[in-house]
């Protein structure tokens, strides 16, 4: 489990961040880390040949641990932060980080079943 505190960008979200965080508030938690993740990520496919997905977001291949660590921890992601108003988000900073890691497993593990195959381009992913 991550034990970091929530924080952002310096002064705050990032406006992508905000605009990410107004759709969610909308939703209920577990629908709103799915949606932060799509917006932030945009996956599209996985690896013909591993456990990596595609993300037009970021350009790269993503293996779980990176995606993980970057949806958790990255200042311009942080996707705890973003979704810490939500309906039926804990409230307490450590079980918020729990809650997200478990549904940030479930959504990868949805996207690695479900998105089509692709070879291209052939650059190794991120671990």
């Amino acid at each position: 489990m991550l034990t970091q505190h929530i924080s952002g960008a310096p002064g705050g979200l990032s406006s992508r961040q905000r605009r990410v965080q107004r759709r969610a508030r909308r939703l209920c938690f577990k629908a709103a880390v799915r949606l932060a993740a799509d917006e932030l990520f945009g996956f599209t496919h996985r690896a013909t040949g591993g456990k990596a997905l595609w993300s037009d977001k970021v350009y790269v291949w993503l293996g779980s641990a990176t995606f993980v660590y970057w949806a958790m921890g990255e200042v311009q992601i942080d996707i705890p932060r973003i979704v810490a108003e939500t309906d039926g988000a804990p409230d307490n900073v450590d079980e918020l980080h729990e809650a997200v890691l478990v549904e940030l497993t479930a959504y990868w593990a949805d996207r690695l079943a479900s998105l089509p195959p692709k070879s291209t381009p052939g650059w190794l992913p991120l671990p």
